[in-house]
């Protein structure tokens, strides 16, 4: 009976080991399974909605102080005490005479100045389509013509001077330039294969170009200013060759006349002089013809380039002075006021052509309406203004917002415990689910973009101080393409702000840093500015061995040890 029971309990022991092994070694394959794991998706396009947020309570004010937000002539005032005001009606307006001139000076400035770009861009359009350049470039191709003919005569008389042997009796070299340099290096044989080098290699560059004109001459709009140049350049490095040797023949010559002795093979030298000065002269011909066209083409292209440097400085200009109207079209609604809340003026106290100032209550209007009132950090406070959209949300009321405006900012914040807070308050359309005392939520909207590259926050990285992003290896984005065409571009299913579409991918091979430049960013995603193309696959984050294992945590020992088969099937290179 002991024996039967001892056999069981170490029967199951055995059991119970290889379950737990099982499921450490199954779990270290899964984390060796899953190390290349990735969450990844597409730069797409969408809405930038940077937000500052706070919170409060929803009051009833009784009174309601209006400002002005500019110093200024009040020139229209339509109420007066006792008159009912509805909210967004106009109360006031500010002279705006001199602010206004300064709009149209600038628009003035801005139609001249697009008048002038379209009178640039009409001189350059007349400058490409001028017959100019094509007729510089038909009378020099004769030019060009006569020179590739005439090129190789002159190189191989050149060829002759240099390396046929005109000295048979003098046994130690094996050409005329080895005898002319033997009278000043011993090392002649070496420095003549180097220049034999170089001539060989001029002639190689006069056949190619050679080449290149008979497929342009028929068509000299073609003919350029590098073609040219190169030849230009050619000619440069013959006539350098032939100046080389003219210079070492003659100081051999002239140093015989100082010796009062005639050389033993002077008309040779004075056959190979000859012959030189006439091929280096030829050369300077061709050399200043060329010269010449450059210095020509150069003037047409310099007041090419001119023009696109006016036309460049030109649209920057427009774009400033669109820029500043647009500004200043903005700082003129500051001079027009409207009602922020429903109730009746109480207290008025201006009158038409009275001088006001920011600092000063114009009137107080007995309030009918409620209203939300925050707090803001006194960082968050610098960002906004009256006026600014507000997204207003209510801890009693889940999945319900409401639309309003911010009416007034506290000039002057409260401190507590070290910490500066500014009082704002909010204007919305009364709606009977509101009531007075509710906690509220405000989002308010400082700075926006549409239709700009997004990706999400947590996919940019840093790297001594430059932002990046991780993208797949060439060859894992050409398996994503393949496997993910189906979805038709995960961009079209991104086009709405804070959507993504994110997928996890096993990557066969490391990814790669993309650097990049941001803009604005939002709570879930940053602007792309520079770096990223709309489509392309980046990495959002690294799935790692902990939040692998955690999706299985919630599963028994069985399920852990015997996961359902599919689990076990690989599929080739990259899986979702």
């Amino acid at each position: 009976m002991f024996k039967i029971f001892k056999n069981k309990f170490f029967l199951l022991f055995i059991i119970a080991s290889i379950l737990v092994g099982g499921y450490y070694i199954y779990k270290k394959l899964i984390i060796k399974k899953n190390n290349n794991l990735f969450a990844i998706t597409q730069v797409t396009r969408g809405s930038i909605q940077k937000t500052v947020s706070g919170s409060g309570n929803i009051v009833s004010i009784e009174s309601f102080d209006v400002r002005s937000q500019v110093s200024g002539k009040i020139i229209y005032l339509p109420f007066k005490e006792g008159d009912l005001v509805k909210r967004g009606e106009l109360l006031a307006k500010i002279d705006s005479t001199d602010l206004e001139k300064q709009i149209r000076d600038l628009e003035f400035n801005l139609e001249s100045q697009k008048i002038n770009l379209e009178k640039l861009l009409q001189k350059k359009e007349q400058l490409q389509r001028s017959d100019d350049l094509r007729k510089l470039n038909e009378s020099y191709l004769s030019i060009i013509s006569e020179f590739t003919e005439k090129l190789p005569i002159a190189h191989d008389r050149l060829n002759k001077i240099y390396f046929s042997n005109d000295f048979p009796k003098v046994t130690y070299i094996k050409n005329n330039l080895e005898y002319y340099l033997s009278y000043y290096n011993k090392d002649y044989q070496l420095q003549t294969d180097k220049i034999k080098k170089t001539f060989d290699s001029l002639k190689e560059r006069y056949l190619k170009l050679a080449s290149k004109f008979n497929l342009i001459k028929s068509e000299p709009s073609e003919i350029d200013q590098n073609f040219i140049k190169d030849y230009y350049n050619l000619t440069l490095e013959y006539l350098n060759l032939i100046k080389f040797g003219l210079d070492k023949i003659r100081s051999i010559k002239e140093s015989s006349i100082f010796n009062q002795q005639q050389h033993i093979f002077q008309d040779t030298i004075n056959e190979h002089i000859n012959n030189l000065n006439e091929l280096y002269s030829t050369f300077l011909v061709y050399l200043n013809n060329f010269g010449d066209y450059i210095n020509k083409s150069n003037a047409f292209y310099d007041n090419l380039n001119s023009l696109d440097l006016d036309i460049k400085n030109t649209q920057i200009n427009i774009k400033q002075l669109e820029i500043k109207i647009q500004d200043l079209r903005d700082d003129l609604k500051d001079y027009v006021i409207y009602s922020p809340v429903t109730g009746y003026i109480s207290q008025m106290n201006v009158k038409i052509n009275d001088y006001v100032n920011p600092s000063q209550v114009l009137l107080t209007i007995q309030s009918l309406d409620k209203i939300a009132e925050v707090k803001l950090n006194e960082v968050d406070a610098a960002e906004i203004k009256i006026g600014n959209d507000v997204i207003l949300t209510f801890d009693a009321l889940p999945n319900f917002q409401l639309k309003g405006k911010i009416i007034s900012i506290d000039p002057i914040g409260e401190i507590s415990q070290g910490v500066v807070s500014y009082k704002v308050k909010i204007a919305f359309e009364n709606n009977p689910k509101v009531k007075i005392g509710m906690t509220v939520n405000a989002d308010i909207a400082v700075e926006g973009k549409n239709n700009v590259l997004i990706v999400p926050n947590q996919a940019v990285k840093m790297f001594k101080n430059r932002k990046y992003v991780e993208v797949p290896d060439e060859r894992d984005i050409a398996i994503l393409n393949q496997r993910f065409s189906n979805l038709s571009n995960l961009t079209t299913l991104n086009k709405e702000r804070n959507i993504e579409k994110i997928i996890n991918v096993n990557l066969n091979y490391p990814p790669q840093k993309k650097f990049i430049e941001t803009g604005l960013s939002d709570e879930k995603n940053v602007e792309i500015l520079k770096g990223l193309e709309e489509g392309e696959w980046i990495i959002v984050k690294s799935l790692t061995n902990a939040q692998i294992i955690s999706t299985n945590q919630n599963e028994g020992l069985f399920q852990k040890l015997f996961p359902q088969p599919r689990r076990f099937i690989r599929s080739p290179g990259i899986r979702q």
